[in-house]
């Protein structure tokens, strides 16, 4: 006897359930200009600021003030003019994307959720079958007629009390088991199921969404795993999510019906065919790292290569039909937002999973033209969704702008080791310099003067520096352990390569020199991963300062304001969360784009504002 578990479709507790309950807030809590930011900015982002402290901050009020002054900042990066060939060449793809999601979402809230009650007595019925998981046994039949004989025949078996396995035998069929618990995907098996009174019910044929044609019966129930543990409250709200995404979903499907009457569809097959065996091979790279339990997904690598591959074709349409059409590059940058999976990866499996896809998604943008067409793109929530995603890109290239030729001290990564790990860099570090020394300080400032006025620094060196084993060499140390003249390898460490210091002084006197070059011995390999990370970590400071200071100077020009006694009082999960968007009508995407942590800017414009009233 085979054996099938029907899974739930449904979460107990979903975090597209708690989005959804959000109202948004009036009050305002900073302003940049002409934008706000509310209790619902805050609520949405500060959760997707990757802040490395955040567990470790103990004020919640200022983890607050830091996620508001964050986005006032980023508002105030997105309202740089940005030259059009500085944007990605994925953005207009993606802003058009963004927007056809958000319509379609808003038209799905009107025409879909506000129409969808659930009363007391559905949420009391369901509670009950939610308690209890049914087990039966399924019999698949070819037609309605095969499947009413069926029933017929095994109904009189049972009134005559044979026992499954024998029935089994005289019907000459095969049994499957079947586990059916409330809010099931499949709702047409789930409804026979609880209709069945007792172990003699039989019935069918009924027509199963996932199985096709069956005739069932009732073997027993148990508890539902799915309801254990849950508190009253807890099990009220998963079964009425169950019953209104249910009917939400039977809603959808006619109104679909109703936008997508007479409408067809064609795609282009010069370049379905490549496109599909393209992503086809990709998935095929690591299967194993693509397969989830409905069979291989894509993952967003996957796209951006099919993206970059047919780059020059992405403004190909790739649909045509009734109307209108879609390019390669939109069909493309849909799939970041869907969760779509193919059951097989065999060629003409995978090209049929690929074709309903292309459906879905033609759907999906038929539903936005809908939208459009009802003027929901003038819809608050729309505009404000626009904005705050177009924000973040626009900022986050106004920042990369920024900071793109901004770079470190040649000696700051060496510097910083040195600083984090003393003993190992002295132990493995060689520096090469070219030095005067010399015992006079006012001697030594003359030579500066003539170095510095065009002078042979070789030659001067050859003439007066005291070390005599490097004056034959014009000055030059060659290559010296830092241990050997820990002194002047130490004052080094804060000049960069080919620069002439000043003169610094030293137990042997005062010394000119400049560093000619740094190398490690021993494991070069991991010390040079080392380095590499200080060379990254002064490069990020160094970029971040850069940005900190033009977003000060810019917030001088504009009505900044903050109000910190309604952002101390702002209520908003003192966690971490990432919380997902489900889109009506088709796709997810995080409910806001990442906030990246950028307060330091408030400070110093203050003192900015002081210095300039």
């Amino acid at each position: 006897m085979k054996t099938i578990l029907l899974l739930l479709s449904f979460a107990v507790l979903t975090a597209d359930a708690q989005y959804r309950t959000i109202e948004a807030a009036d009050d305002t809590l900073a302003r940049m200009d002409d934008r706000v930011v509310t209790t619902q900015d805050l609520y949405e982002r500060i959760a997707l600021m990757p802040y490395a402290d955040r567990l470790t901050e103990r004020d919640h009020r200022a983890l607050k003030r830091k996620a508001v002054a964050s986005i006032v900042g980023e508002y105030i990066l997105a309202a740089d003019d940005i030259p059009a060939e500085a944007m990605p060449w994925r953005e207009p793809y993606t802003r058009s994307v963004l927007r056809s999601l958000f319509l379609r979402d808003a038209l799905f809230k009107r025409e879909i959720r506000e129409r969808v009650t659930v009363s007391e007595k559905e949420v009391t019925e369901g509670l009950k079958r939610f308690a209890k998981r049914r087990h039966l046994l399924a019999v698949r039949v070819r037609s309605g007629e095969a499947g009413r004989s069926l029933a017929a025949r095994w109904t009189e078996l049972k009134r005559r009390g044979t026992p499954n396995a024998s029935a089994e035998r005289l019907l000459g069929v095969r049994f499957d088991s079947v586990a059916v618990a409330f809010g099931s995907a499949d709702s047409v098996l789930e409804e026979a199921a609880y209709r069945l009174k007792d172990t003699l019910s039989v019935a069918g044929p009924l027509r199963s969404q996932f199985y096709g044609l069956m005739v069932v019966t009732f073997v027993r129930e148990d508890a539902n795993p799915a309801a254990a543990g849950l508190s009253i409250t807890d099990r009220r709200t998963s079964v009425r999510n169950a019953v209104r995404d249910r009917k939400e979903s039977q809603l959808q499907v006619r109104f679909f019906d109703t936008v997508l009457r007479g409408h067809t569809m064609s795609v282009d097959s010069a370049l379905f065919a490549p496109v599909a065996a393209a992503l086809r091979a990709y998935i095929l790279r690591d299967t194993a790292a693509r397969s989830v339990p409905a069979g291989f997904r894509y993952i967003p690598t996957d796209i951006h290569d099919l993206m970059t591959v047919f780059r020059s074709r992405l403004d190909s349409p790739f649909v045509s039909g009734t109307f209108g059409s879609i390019s390669l590059g939109r069909f493309l940058e849909h799939l970041f937002y869907y969760d779509f999976s193919a059951p097989s990866l065999r060629p003409e499996r995978f090209t049929a999973s690929f074709l309903q896809m292309v459906r879905a998604i033609v759907e999906g943008e038929m539903a936005s033209a809908e939208a459009e067409r009802r003027g929901l793109q003038y819809d608050p929530e729309v505009r404000r969704d626009i904005a705050v995603w177009n924000g973040h890109t626009r900022s986050r290239v106004a920042e990369y702008l920024m900071a793109d030729t901004v770079r470190g001290e040649e000696w700051e990564p060496y510097w910083s080791l040195w600083r984090r790990a003393p003993a190992l860099v002295e132990r493995h570090l060689q520096i090469s310099v070219q030095e005067v020394l010399v015992t006079d300080s006012s001697d030594a400032r003359r030579i500066e003067l003539a170095l510095r006025g065009g002078a042979a620094m070789d030659s001067v060196a050859r003439e007066r520096t005291l070390r005599t084993g490097w004056r034959k060499e014009g000055g030059r140390s060659g290559w010296f352990p830092f241990a050997k003249y820990p002194a002047l390898a130490a004052k080094t460490m804060m000049v960069s390569a080919g620069t002439l210091s000043p003169p610094v002084r030293l137990p042997e006197g005062f010394s000119l020199f400049r560093v000619l070059g740094r190398r490690f011995d021993g494991d070069t390999l991991m010390l040079d991963s080392l380095l590499q990370r200080e060379r990254l970590r002064t490069d990020t400071q160094r970029r971040s300062a850069a940005v900190t200071a033009a977003v000060a100077a810019k917030a001088l020009n504009r009505r900044v304001e903050f109000y910190d006694d309604r952002i101390d009082r702002a209520e908003v999960p003192d966690i971490a969360m990432v919380t997902r968007r489900i889109i009506g009508f088709g796709g997810r995407l995080n409910a806001a784009p990442e906030l990246y942590p950028q307060w330091q800017w408030v400070e110093r414009w203050k003192r900015m504002k002081e210095m300039n009233p």
